[in-house]
């Protein structure tokens, strides 16, 4: 159990982000800041106003352009991470005039809330995100990788967060559907790891799964995230998959607090459709929170072929609907079935090869919360 991450990312379709564009819109929102003691009468007004232009402002940056133009264009992230200082300066300067005034800030704390959300977004979120996407890509990224990267800081970012929750192993999946990788790429040792350990790669005819995992028993927070971060960075069959012109990625991903099976990369989520002696089934992961009390009953009345080196209650899910999707079920219909028929509280997310852009999710109880 602890926490899933997922990340699905559609076509980007949206125009490109220009400082020309972002610059005016946060330099008014900073002038607003600076002015508005100075207008005592409409600073109510002032940060108002200030708090809509930096939310719009945020709004842009999220975006793939806007990331776009914050790692590409490393003038423009510098230009807008001082002004989001100047924000902030000018944001200090009116919380301490406000603490010694009889002014009734009922009306401010809405827009106060958004000058801080926003200015905390653009910071904390989007320029880190654009630092880390390079960093991950050992450099600045050609313009096709950018997306995938994107979403995999994402999942990593969010991964960093739930490990509070529980962290004696994670891992993440990058699926990338479409790869365009030569023929002679996708062999070695790293597409035969039967247990799925970090560093695994699984074929999927067109399409590439790769797996990169971290488990100990005690752990800082952020140690696995570190460890991802260093393997995906280094990981060239990775990097090369990612140029790929109509690539694109989708990311599963947990963080564990072991309750059914040892601390391991094996037990470590997400798991994967692989049996022993068996290869030749349509490709599933899946990650799970909670308890799937009645898991060895269906191992044996299934009769899965499992390595003994995975003890993991999740273990089951994959290759459950796996066997359904070969008996020719709807990916829809294979995830229904084999959920339907567990026990516990549990929450469950999964995805296919087949189905490269959507991703399957249950919950029965509480999932563990």
């Amino acid at each position: 159990m602890c926490g899933i991450i997922a990340v699905l990312r559609g076509q980007e379709s949206r125009e490109p982000l220009t400082l020309e564009v972002i610059l005016p819109r946060l330099s008014s929102a900073v002038t607003l800041l600076e002015s508005a003691l100075g207008d005592s009468e409409n600073i109510s007004t002032h940060i108002t106003q200030a708090g809509d232009s930096l939310a719009e402002t945020d709004k842009a940056l999220r975006t793939v352009p806007g990331i776009s133009m914050l790692v590409f264009d490393r003038s423009s992230a510098l230009a807008i991470q001082g002004e989001t200082l100047r924000a902030k300066q000018a944001l200090e300067t009116i919380d301490k005039h406000l603490d010694h005034s009889s002014t009734d800030l009922e009306q401010l704390n809405s827009s106060l809330v958004q000058v801080r959300d926003s200015l905390w977004a653009i910071e904390r979120d989007h320029l880190r995100t654009a630092e880390a996407i390079i960093e991950l890509a050992g450099g600045t990224p050609d313009s096709n990788s950018l997306p995938g990267l994107m979403s995999i800081q994402t999942a990593l970012s969010a991964l960093d967060r739930l490990e509070v929750r529980g962290r004696d192993s994670a891992g993440i999946e990058v699926f990338v559907a479409n790869h365009n990788l030569p023929a002679s790429v996708l062999e070695g040792p790293r597409f035969k790891d039967l247990v799925l350990r970090s560093g695994a790669i699984r074929d999927c005819g067109g399409h590439i799964a790769f797996i990169y995992k971290n488990a100990v028993e005690i752990g800082d927070l952020g140690d696995n995230s570190q460890v991802i971060r260093a393997a995906i960075r280094g990981d060239e069959i990775l990097q090369e998959a990612l140029l790929g012109p109509e690539a694109t990625v989708a990311v599963l991903g947990h963080t564990r607090w072991a309750s059914v099976g040892v601390i391991s990369e094996a037990n470590a989520h997400p798991v994967d459709s692989q049996e022993t002696g068996s290869n030749d089934k349509p490709y599933v992961s899946a990650v799970l929170n909670g308890d799937i009390d009645n898991y060895m009953d269906l191992t044996e009345l299934e009769n899965l072929s499992i390595a003994p080196e995975i003890t993991t209650d999740a273990k089951i899910i994959p290759p459950l609907i796996s066997r359904k999707l070969a008996s020719s079920a709807s990916d829809l219909e294979a995830f229904r079935a084999t959920v339907s028929t567990f026990e516990g509280s549990m929450a469950i997310a999964s995805h296919t090869a087949e189905q490269p852009h959507k991703l399957s999710l249950a919950l029965r109880g509480s999932g563990q919360a």
